[in-house]
């Protein structure tokens, strides 16, 4: 049975491996660049943890990320000494993980998807920048979130809910697709209570090792806690409607922040539940609620960092390059996406030696050119999925 296939898929497989391969290679050339975030925090974080005993140090609270992920860095130590390796191996293996996963929800709508077109969400800049060069941790929630995708349109529901509450564990970006949720209650796909055994469950999971060697029940909001209350800026960074108004850094007021936070959190509710009732549940458009969730939270959220679109690059593509009939305007659109996400990651880390080129990371490639781009697409997407299937109902009610 094995020589058989590997017999029929002679192509498919070498364009797999080639794939593969191109990833693994861009991996290993930018294995020893040093971004800000490992000098500044996850390099003294593991120092941290080896100090205090390795697994001991799992009572402490160090550094500001979940437990899971500090979990990960501690198991780390007792493989290898060099932590950078270990940190963007991580990031690696979710990488693998998320062409899986993204092939696994492709197919669901086409069962004659290849998995090399696929993985080919392994070359998009954003990925490759976050996970090979920066070493950052979005792969690992990001897997999980399209883990938690793929079962329910799989119609395993329970272990869908499980590991939405496994990707809010690792990062709270994640909760960006919460609403979903809301959508799959009210349209009789999952039930109230399975949401709130399974999804805590998730969430609460991989963290006992810390809850229990801290002796501290409340030790994940904590964290949460925390992360929110980290910066108080309209933008950090991101691409955003903020950075767009040329509020890139400027500080805002507690007040109006949770004012801003309230009103994401209801439009993305509207978003949800539009149409509902009208529109029968359909699998494309439980992926298309998501993945434009994942672009509008952030995009009207304050406080944003420019890696929190990471999800948005993700399922765009999948939406617009592998489930969509794949076009020239879809090819633009994914790459314009990919790259605004792709210039303020890049340009902060790599280009903020002086006030000069400080003032053309900020203002030329975030300001100008990312968050236009940004608004763009937004606008674009809004129309799609609110204004045209509005205007189209009213059309209908007129003849």
């Amino acid at each position: 049975m094995v020589k058989e296939f590997l017999k029929n898929n002679k192509i498919e497989i070498l364009k797999c491996s080639l794939i593969i391969l191109i990833v693994c290679i861009i991996h290993i050339l930018t294995l020893n660049i040093i971004a800000e975030d490992y000098r500044i925090y996850l390099h003294p974080w593991i120092e941290k943890i080896i100090e205090n005993g390795r697994i001991h140090s799992l009572s402490l609270q160090i550094g500001n990320y979940f437990p899971p992920y500090m979990l990960l860095l501690t198991i780390g130590t007792y493989i290898t000494s060099n932590d950078l390796l270990w940190i963007k191996l991580i990031s690696f293996a979710f990488d693998i993980l998320i062409g899986i996963f993204s092939y696994k929800i492709a197919k669901h709508f086409h069962k004659e998807m290849k998995p090399s077109r696929a993985l080919l969400i392994l070359l998009l800049p954003g990925v490759i920048l976050n996970s090979g060069v920066l070493g950052q941790c979005d792969a690992i929630y990001t897997a999980f979130l399209l883990m938690f995708i793929a079962y329910i349109l799989e119609n395993k529901l329970k272990r869908a809910l499980f590991f939405f509450g496994v990707a809010l564990s690792f990062k709270m970006q994640a909760i960006f697709l919460a609403p979903i949720l809301l959508y799959l209650l009210l349209k009789k796909r999952v039930k109230w209570y399975e949401i709130l055994i399974f999804v805590p469950i998730g969430y609460v999971l991989l963290s006992l090792p810390h809850i229990i060697a801290s002796k501290n029940i409340w030790y994940m909001l904590d964290i949460f806690k925390m992360q929110i209350n980290f910066k108080s800026v309209f933008s950090g960074s991101c691409p955003n409607f903020y950075a767009w108004l040329g509020l890139l850094y400027v500080p805002i007021e507690p007040l109006l922040k949770y004012e801003l936070t309230v009103g994401t959190i209801l439009f993305s509710v509207i978003v949800v539940i539009s149409n509902i009732q009208k529109q029968e549940y359909s699998d494309q458009t439980f992926l298309e609620k998501c993945m434009f969730l994942s672009l509008v939270v952030p995009f009207f959220l304050p406080n944003m960092l420019d890696r929190y679109f990471y999800v948005a690059n993700v399922l765009i593509f999948i939406v617009y390059i592998l489930v969509k009939k794949m076009s020239k305007m879809n090819i633009v659109l994914v790459s314009f996406f990919s790259l605004a996400c792709f210039i303020p990651t890049f340009s902060y880390n790599f280009l903020m030696g002086n006030e000069t080129s400080q003032y053309f990371v900020q203002w030329l490639g975030v300001k100008l050119i990312s968050s236009t781009i940004v608004v763009i697409i937004v606008l674009l997407m809004m129309y799609e999925y609110i204004l045209n299937p509005f205007v189209n109902k009213l059309r209908s009610k007129s003849r």
